[in-house]
Formats: structure tokens, C-alpha cells, sequence
């Protein structure tokens, strides 16, 4: 059987849905490296909460803490529809305010013949409350009883012709309208960006972030924050270059992650890290 013929070119193997999400991390880097020369601090994503989420008259609060908890912990889109859903709990620790966000894995698959499945089935990502979207989502939670609420997004549950949709198509249509929203929200943001802003970015970002800060995560421990079960995975995410020396480092505020399972490490002869939480 003949191949296919490449033209002499490298065929990437990156995803190119992949590509695009960390081109639109760079875009937006160096578009925050560039306006931070006269604007000292400026960070990309406290502009976008303050220039696009908070005033915008066609949100409800439900959808802007359903993008608090995507900037926050780099969540799946299809986690927060409403068959899975993020648990918020708003508390006080040394006067300092913190969330804790329990996050039931989207992409699952059956274990193999080791007992390793796709995904984490649960994870936790605790904060210190430290920037923007973070000191509102925790108002936004604290004012419901016991500090503590499920955020989660509709998504239809039959179709137009009356056929019942499967949880995987429902979490579809959550992603589609979280990826129209974000795009809409980022051209009010950053009118010259030229690529589009997704739910998927703040993944990217995070992974970044946890990546290039001081706080010496694991590869392991970014595998859990992402809700991975093996670190060979995050390879596809944001590079520790990309966020490197800039302002608005989420992973600066994350003081724990854990995890059900533990993770596979993909350097050979490591078995990984055992799964328990990890306090920065």
C-alpha cells in the first residue's frame, strides 16, 4: 500500500486544535510582556475579568464563576456541565481567604490490564485567594449557605426531534457554548487579537504556569491538576517558557492538589508519584 506523499514536509504531531491554543497563550503573553512596559503588574487575565466578564450585561453570576473556576483550576469545559459540575467550598485559613473546588473528571476511559484508566475520576485544587476572579468567586460562594455550592451549566436534554442525548453529547453542547462565549468575550478584551480565545487556554495557561513557577510542582502533581493519570500527557500543554517572568501567575495561589488515583510517570523506571495532597 502506498503512502501518502508529505511533499518533504514534517507532519506534525500536535493536534492542530492543540496548535492553535498555545499559539493564542503566546499571542496573549506577549501581548501582556508588551503592555507590561508601561503598565507595570498588567496581567492578560485580570484584564479580561475586568474589561469583559464583570461588566458584561449578558452574564448571569452563574456563568461568570462557571469562568472564575475555568481561570482558576484549568478545568475541562465539559466539566462543568451539569451531569458532572464543579464543587465550590469558601473558607478562612489564617485570615487569609481560600477555595476549594472539587472536580469530577470529564475524560474517562475503562482502566486497562494495569488498572490505569484515561483520567482522574475526582480531583481537588485548594487556592489562597489572590487575584481577581478569585476574591469574587469567593464572595459569590460565601454568600450561599454554608459557603459552599455546586457550579454547573445546562445543556439541553433531548433533542429537537425529542431523541434523549447521551451525557457525552450534553457535555458537547457545555463546550460549544463556553467556546462561543470565551470567543465573544475575547474579542471585547483584546479587539486586535488575531487568534481566538477558548475555554482551553486557561488550561494551557495553568499547565504553563505550574510549569515555569517557584513552587516546584511535580510533573506528577501537574498531572493531578490537570486530571490526568499520567504525566506523558502534559507534554500537549503550555511549555514552561510560554509564562515565564510574567504578572498574574495563577499557580502562585494554589496551596494543594490531590487526586483517587495515582499517576504514571513516563520517564521509564519511575513509577510515579504516590497520589496524596501537596501543600506549596
Amino acid at each position: 500500500m502506498r503512502r501518502a506523499s508529505t511533499n518533504g514536509q514534517k507532519k506534525s504531531s500536535k493536534p492542530r486544535t492543540e496548535n492553535s491554543k498555545k499559539k493564542t497563550l503566546y499571542a496573549l503573553n506577549q501581548h501582556q510582556r508588551r503592555r507590561a512596559k508601561e503598565s507595570p503588574g498588567y496581567d492578560w487575565r485580570s484584564h479580561l475579568w475586568a474589561r469583559a466578564v464583570l461588566p458584561d450585561r449578558y452574564l448571569d453570576d452563574n456563568a461568570r464563576a462557571a469562568i472564575a473556576v475555568l481561570m482558576l483550576t484549568g478545568c475541562r469545559p465539559s466539566e462543568l456541565a451539569d451531569d458532572l459540575g464543579v464543587v465550590i467550598m469558601a473558607f478562612e485559613r489564617g485570615d487569609l481567604d481560600h477555595l476549594a473546588f472539587e472536580i469530577s473528571g470529564a475524560k474517562l476511559a475503562e482502566a486497562d490490564a494495569g488498572g490505569h484508566g484515561k483520567g482522574q475520576d475526582l480531583r481537588k485544587i485548594e487556592i489562597c485567594c489572590q487575584t481577581p476572579e478569585a476574591h469574587w468567586l469567593f464572595t459569590h460562594v460565601s454568600d450561599h449557605s454554608g459557603g459552599q455550592m455546586l457550579i454547573k451549566l445546562a445543556a439541553p436534554t433531548h433533542s429537537l426531534t425529542g431523541l434523549a442525548l447521551m451525557p457525552t453529547e450534553r457535555q458537547r453542547r457545555v463546550t460549544n457554548r463556553l467556546g462561543k462565549l470565551m470567543e465573544r468575550l475575547g474579542r471585547i478584551a483584546f479587539p486586535r487579537l488575531q487568534q481566538r480565545l477558548s475555554p482551553y487556554v486557561f488550561r494551557h495557561a495553568l499547565s504553563s504556569d505550574l510549569r515555569s513557577g517557584g513552587a516546584g510542582w511535580s510533573k506528577e502533581e501537574i498531572a493531578i491538576a490537570l486530571g490526568h493519570q499520567s504525566t506523558r500527557t502534559q507534554s500537549n500543554y503550555g511549555s514552561s517558557n510560554t509564562s515565564r517572568g510574567l504578572a498574574g501567575n495563577r499557580a502562585e495561589q494554589v496551596t494543594q492538589v490531590s487526586a483517587l488515583n495515582p499517576v504514571r510517570s513516563s520517564e521509564r523506571g519511575d513509577p510515579g508519584a504516590p497520589d496524596g495532597p501537596r501543600s506549596a
